[in-house]
């Protein structure tokens, strides 16, 4: 008992000591460009970003970046870099210009409503250049994204490349630079996702490469195939719900859709048990599980979830480390000897609405992770763990 008391005065005066802060290109706020706003504000502040041009900054700690329409990060390269485990950043409604870096993040960094268009991350190593994506995300524990587009801008440029993480993709467009040259000769476009030992969740994304190329021989054109759309080595890629990845060439595409070498694929069979063009050697799993929605009432957290595989399922529900308003939660869903999120029986093939009781409305913007898990024939399946925000 002394204990969550404790931890809940902590808590408590953690929350009083947050502050939110006006970045304003005009004047009218308490900074007027964002690299000053994030060195001048604590961990866990929130800075409301009204519409004007900006500097894009270097991120390392925690923060809430809340953007207006027309806000946007002109350059340079935006950076997030060394989040500390247990953290959360959200950044909502940003234009990001210049390209976008992540790494390093052992915290959980969110995009909500973003757009990130830009060259790619070129880094040099024994004299050798190599080039990377758009959004390059290496060494996170999670990152996800949400409604979010992002555009390679220059040639041979990835939408989004990811090494050795973990990253969710909802609703969002990741977009491969265009085909480009001219006269008999052009060189293929790039591809909108690519990923290498890393963990990718996929629900209801428009994936676009930038197609073909072309060279003459002897007169007579020949096409030159572009990559696949999505590229996947030594990965683990979990296709969620029933929308499923919509492709989309550049051109007339000559190669396959999704490329995957190594790894596994989990998917939902009621998209389609194989509606891809598939190439390298994998291990494609049906799953049939889905988050559909999460929804705050005056009392409850409601998660509508499907489940329609397996003998047992389980919600597992968790908030940022330390959670962010304990008063509001409670601690009826909570491990009182570990201060852990319990895991929470429900009910199977079928869909179903759980719900988590709480004492106070939660702010908005506080991110809430959920993941559904299906025993089945002695296995167990997860989902991916799907991050909302609530509004």
């Amino acid at each position: 008992m002394l204990r969550t008391l404790a931890l809940v005065s902590a808590l408590a005066m953690s929350c009083l000591a947050q502050s939110t802060w006006i970045v304003d290109a005009n004047g009218g706020g308490h900074f007027r460009d964002l690299p000053p706003a994030v060195a001048g504000a604590a961990p866990g502040d929130r800075l409301i970003v009204r519409a004007g041009t900006y500097t894009s900054p270097v991120i390392d700690k925690p923060l809430v970046i809340r953007a207006a329409t027309a806000a946007r990060a002109g350059g340079p390269r935006m950076v997030i870099r060394a989040l500390p485990g247990g953290s959360h950043t959200t950044i909502q409604g940003l234009v990001i210009d210049a390209g976008l870096t992540l790494e390093s993040c052992h915290g959980t960094v969110h995009f909500d409503g973003c757009s990130v268009t830009g060259p790619a991350l070129v880094l040099t190593v024994n004299g050798l250049g190599y080039r990377f994506g758009a959004t390059t995300i290496v060494g996170c524990a999670h990152v996800s994204f949400l409604g979010c587009g992002v555009t390679g801008q220059d040639p041979l440029t990835v939408g989004c490349y990811v090494a050795s993480s973990s990253a969710s993709f909802t609703g969002c467009t990741l977009t491969g630079s265009s085909s480009w040259g001219g006269g008999q000769y052009t060189v293929p476009g790039s591809c909108g996702l690519y990923a290498e030992d890393s963990l990718i969740c996929v629900r209801g994304c428009t994936i676009i490469g930038g197609g073909d190329g072309l060279m003459y021989s002897c007169g007579f054109p020949i096409p030159i195939p572009g990559p696949p759309l999505f590229v996947a080595t030594n990965c683990e890629v979990r296709i969620s719900g029933v929308s499923p990845i919509r492709f989309v060439p550049g051109s007339t595409i000559r190669s396959v859709w999704m490329g995957v070498t190594q790894g596994r694929v989990l998917y939902d069979p009621r998209a389609a048990p194989d509606p891809y063009q598939i190439t390298g050697n994998t291990t494609w799993v049906a799953t049939t599980l889905a988050f559909v929605t999460v929804a705050q009432t005056s009392s409850s957290l409601d998660f509508t979830v499907q489940a329609t595989q397996g003998d047992t399922s389980q919600l597992f529900v968790s908030l940022p480390a330390p959670p962010i308003d304990l008063g509001g939660l409670g601690l009826s869903w909570l491990d009182p000897a570990t201060m852990t999120p319990l895991a929470a029986r429900v009910h199977t093939n079928a869909g179903w609405t759980h719900s988590i009781p709480i004492q106070a409305p939660l702010p908005a913007g506080l991110p809430i992770t959920a993941q559904a898990a299906v025993l089945h024939n002695g296995a167990v399946t997860l989902s991916e763990a799907a991050t909302f925000v609530l509004r």
